[in-house]
């Protein structure tokens, strides 16, 4: 693998620095846009359709863009697929000042970013790999956590506050004036060498099946990626029940979001610190169940019982604050495992099977709520009446209700892939050797 020496992190610095200003515009407008479309159909399925729409186009390509992402160069790749995704943001300034702008619309757009997303996320995936030392990758790991949670803290704050103060118009040019920054940056500050395949290029069908084909030899990793998939089951699910149930619950509202969000990214930020100064365990994969089996335990339970914004940030941080130990535990292992040349279509395969569950969470926790938990917990049969008692009644119980179903899911979940001997088996495998 070709990487730059000498030059420490100085270059993967530059290129983060992009990606945060850049993410931080991408989270607002997002969160914003949440509000505003929340505000106009009052439907959960209906906001789990606008993150379903990114996700389907964004796991469906990103099959596609493993064995594009490895014949041209990261760098250009990047460039291309963010400067389309600003004039998304353009056309959506520009719908919302003529007045024509509809949750309809969001859909289309959300559509085409995530099919965006399927070529930007790898390629940025594999640049870090070429820019960094393998004794750097938990600790590069840990601040690209870091910088993500971050934007999770502060991104709902003040895009809450711009929203009722200036509206969406001004989050939408925010958002275009960090995509400028981090244009500029990585066009004129930072070089990512190699990451082509050499020799004779193989048709592209075949480049991009041989993701799958390196991923079936390797029994530890798929079973990872499988791991992973239902962990991401799980999320959509969480994913799809937090903002309605706290827009809608008598404790809740837009700050009160905004407050949950925040705690969720403070305790990723808290929990990236940690892993940054204090590293992994050598076996990392019971570490990885274990805080994953307290995180849901906790988290879960404490979303579904609370009735107060309060109870929902401390249920929040005490769910996020282990993650980041989770995720610099994969990283580690499909950066270490898998060769250089090949993390394009590698990473990419992951990316199409680790995900394709997630807009199926989301799906799944709008129907689940929308036309069943919701209207049970209205109703006023004596078990509705009883569970109402435990998570309260009105608006928003029914999805409390949820999430005390999803503390056993996580659970007994964590249980089974305990027993998962190839995944644990990823503790005592030897590393790739890259050519």
């Amino acid at each position: 693998m070709k990487q730059i020496k000498n030059q420490g992190l100085r270059p993967f610095f530059l290129l983060q620095a992009g990606q945060f200003v850049s993410l931080f515009g991408s989270r607002m407008t997002s969160y914003s846009l949440t509000l505003w479309a929340y505000g106009r159909s009052g439907s959960v399925l209906s906001l789990s359709l606008l993150t379903v729409c990114f996700l389907v186009p964004s796991i469906f390509f990103s099959f596609l863009a493993g064995g594009f992402l490895d014949r041209v160069d990261k760098k250009k790749a990047m460039l291309v697929s963010d400067s389309l995704s600003a004039l998304l943001t353009v056309l959506l300034l520009v719908l919302f000042q003529a007045g024509t702008l509809r949750v309809g619309v969001l859909y289309g757009v959300q559509f085409l970013l995530g099919a965006l997303n399927a070529f930007q996320d790898p390629a940025a995936d594999v640049a870090v790999s070429f820019l960094v030392e393998k004794e750097d990758y938990v600790r590069v790991s840990g601040i690209r956590s870091f910088c993500i949670s971050f934007t999770g803290i502060f991104a709902p704050m003040v895009a809450g506050g711009l929203y009722g103060l200036l509206g969406l118009r001004a989050i939408l040019l925010l958002d275009l004036g960090t995509f400028s920054f981090a244009f500029l940056t990585l066009l004129f500050l930072v070089h990512i060498p190699g990451g082509t395949r050499g020799g004779e290029r193989e048709p592209f069908g075949r480049a991009c099946l041989e993701g799958l084909r390196y991923l079936r030899g390797q029994r530890a990793i798929l079973h990872l990626i499988l791991f992973m998939g239902y962990v991401n089951l799980v999320y959509g699910f969480y994913q799809c029940f937090l903002p309605p149930m706290v827009l809608s619950r008598a404790g809740g509202g837009e700050m009160a979001l905004a407050y949950v969000n925040g705690a969720i990214g403070a305790a990723g930020l808290c929990g990236s610190l940690l892993v940054s100064a204090i590293g992994l365990p050598r076996r990392k994969v019971p570490m990885m169940l274990g805080l994953l089996t307290v995180s849901y335990g906790v988290c879960n339970t404490l979303m579904g019982l609370g009735r107060h914004w309060g109870v929902w940030v401390l249920a929040g941080f005490c769910g996020q604050v282990l993650v980041p130990f989770l995720t610099s535990g994969v990283d580690f292992f499909m950066r270490s495992r898998v060769p250089g040349h090949m993390q394009g279509r590698v990473f990419s395969a992951r990316n199409t099977m680790q995900y394709a569950l997630l807009p199926v969470g989301y799906l799944l926790g709008g129907v689940l709520a929308d036309e069943v938990l919701e209207p049970f917990l209205a109703g006023s049969s004596r078990t509705a009446q009883g569970l109402s008692h435990l998570v309260g009644a009105g608006p928003g119980s029914g999805i409390a209700l949820g999430f005390l179903l999803l503390t056993a899911a996580g659970i007994l979940g964590m249980a089974a892939f305990s027993r998962d001997r190839a995944l644990r088996a990823l503790d005592d495998d030897g590393e790739a050797v890259d050519s």
